[in-house]
């Protein structure tokens, strides 16, 4: 397998489509992460693979905007615990929301255009 197939992408779903992780992003995976609520604050360009988000931004999420792909974000790193999977479109989650400061992983599972 492509070394950057095993670094940034599902390999299940882009390395059957022969996909690099720039490639997916160009092909229907692309979203933002926001540090706050209603997309302000500091913002995270979304990978399609990403284990762990890292000590800055594990926890710190308060908004996403999904460009296209469905993606699902995970409670805990290595795509553990609670799943929530989101489509094209802006969310924000406030305090004392169930997802509010919560994410710790995520992964896009299908492109979409």
């Amino acid at each position: 397998m492509h070394k950057a197939l095993r670094s940034c992408v599902t390999p299940l779903i882009f390395a059957a489509l022969g996909l690099t992780c720039g490639q997916a992003q160009a092909r229907g995976c692309s979203g933002t992460a926001y540090w706050d609520w209603h997309f302000e604050g500091a913002a995270l360009r979304l990978a399609p693979y990403v284990s762990f988000v890292g000590p800055r931004w594990n926890d710190q999420i308060s908004s996403i905007k999904i460009h296209s792909g469905v993606w699902r974000f995970y409670r805990d790193a290595n795509f553990q615990g609670p799943m929530l999977e989101l489509g094209p479109g802006g969310y924000t989650f406030q305090a004392g929301d169930a997802w509010n400061d919560q994410i710790s992983s995520f992964q896009c599972v299908r492109p979409t255009n």
